[in-house]
Formats: C-alpha cells, sequence, structure tokens
C-alpha cells in the first residue's frame, strides 16, 4: 500500500524516509536483494517488479524505480498495475500531469477501472481538477459514496479539501438514506477535521439515534473514538506547521534558505 501524505502542506513522509534507523536501511537493502534476486528467477512476475520498483522509490532511488515501472509497461502493454501505482507515485511528489497521463493509459486500457477512477477522484482534489467530474465517474462505476469518503479520509488524512468533499459525498448519501449510521459518521469525522466540534458532536448524536438502545453506549464510544483520533490528527497537524512556521522564520532571521 503507498502511504500518502497530507497534500495540504509540505509535511509529507514515508515510512523509512528521512530518519531511518540502521537496522530499518539494512532490512530495506536486503528486502531490495530479495527482490532482484526474485526478479530474475521470475521474471514473468508482475507483481515481484512492482513492489521492487515500489521499493527502490522509498529507498529514495526513483530514478531506478521509474525505470522498472516503465519495463513493466513495455512488457505487459495491457497490464494496469504498473501505470496506476506510477498515478500514485507522481502525486507523492506533486507531480499531477504525470499522475494524470498514467491515469489515461490506464483509462484506454480498461475505461471501467475503478482503482482509477478513486484515484482520479483524489487527483482531481489535489489538483484543483474537476472534482465534481472525478466524483460523478467514480460514482458512475459503482463506487459507493461512503467508500469514497472513507478512501479520502484515509489518503488526505487532515487536509481540508478532502474533509469537505467528504461532507459533499455524505450530503447527498443522507438525502437519499436519510438513516445511515455511517454517513453521519463520516460527516462527524470531516466536520472535526475542519475544526467544526460543535457540528461533529450533533452529527455523531444523530448517528445513536439510529441504533436500539441496548447498543446506544457502544457505538457512542466507537464513534466518540474516531472524532477523538480525527482532532488529536488536526492538532499535530496545527502544532508542525507551526514549528515548520518557526524554522522559516528563523532561517530567515540567519539568511538561511530552507529547502521543502
Amino acid at each position: 500500500e503507498i502511504r500518502n501524505c497530507d497534500w495540504s502542506s509540505d509535511v509529507c513522509s514515508s515510512d523509512l524516509a528521512g530518519g531511518a534507523t540502521d537496522e530499518s536501511k539494512s532490512n530495506l537493502a536486503l528486502t531490495l536483494t530479495y527482490l532482484e534476486e526474485a526478479k530474475v528467477l521470475a521474471p514473468e512476475q508482475r507483481d515481484i517488479r512492482l513492489l521492487l520498483a515500489q521499493v527502490h522509490f522509498v529507498s529514495g532511488n526513483e530514478e531506478k524505480g521509474q525505470a522498472l515501472l516503465d519495463d513493466q509497461m513495455n512488457l505487459f502493454p495491457r497490464d494496469t498495475e504498473g501505470p496506476l501505482l506510477s498515478a500514485q507515485l507522481a502525486m507523492k511528489a506533486a507531480e499531477f500531469g504525470r499522475a494524470q497521463d498514467e491515469l489515461n493509459k490506464v483509462f484506454q486500457i480498461d475505461p471501467k477501472n475503478k482503482d482509477a477512477a478513486a484515484i482520479n477522484h483524489i487527483l482531481a482534489i489535489v489538483s484543483d481538477g474537476d472534482v465534481a467530474g472525478a466524483r460523478s465517474k467514480a460514482l458512475s462505476l459503482g463506487y459507493p459514496r461512503e467508500v469514497l469518503a472513507q478512501t479520502l479520509l484515509e489518503t488526505l488524512h487532515v487536509d481540508p479539501r478532502g474533509a469537505k468533499e467528504v461532507l459533499v459525498l455524505m450530503d447527498d448519501e443522507l438525502e437519499e438514506k436519510p438513516k445511515r449510521l455511517e454517513a453521519y459518521h463520516l460527516k462527524a469525522v470531516a466536520l472535526t477535521l475542519l475544526g467544526k466540534d460543535a457540528e461533529a458532536d450533533t452529527h455523531v448524536d444523530k448517528a445513536i439515534s439510529l441504533v436500539p438502545e441496548e447498543n446506544k453506549e457502544e457505538i457512542r464510544q466507537a464513534l466518540n473514538s474516531q472524532v477523538k483520533q480525527a482532532r488529536l490528527a488536526l492538532k499535530a497537524r496545527d502544532l508542525i506547521q507551526e514549528q515548520t512556521n518557526e524554522n522559516e522564520s528563523d532561517a530567515e532571521a540567519a539568511g538561511v534558505s530552507i529547502q521543502p
């Protein structure tokens, strides 16, 4: 799974990027060795090439990773996994034009590819593209609104653009199905990420009202836990951004340029 960053800021990291321990670096090198050997032994295995490309990207060798993905397309021109991974990695690097090109390759091969439609939806949000059109395409291919909303929350984390899109999706969902507990739950999380705690609490109450009396307390605890996690994530984002601003101010005062 590709770990996505907070597209709303320059605070973006992968599990192994920056500050990696000697042990993690050693494990990564060992993983690369095993995957290289596996690729030689089973060159027809597309999954091995994809995993190897991803590990190269994580380790910082983007040129090698991209070369493997390009090789994948040449060897398997009808394969969609390679360009899907390329699109995700391009988005992670904020290369939105390249990400769109990769998604277009997938749609040429498989116009009804649901994974590409979901990624295209995210891309439209982070690149200020046609969000309504991307949303419509994903929904037309059978993606449930709640799944799209959950994907946005997991992928874009505390990016307010993702939270706002979740509200659009869940408002439409509740208009059709006014008793959808999960829709109220997702709205509560999105509202929390937008700093609207009072409204979020109201939606938690609405969700609780839909469950049997004997389950209310259990469900309330579960929903409140999710909302609390969102509040903590929002606080962490603000603290990181505050520290980043302070570092930039200190650097500017010292005449030093900080590269993002």
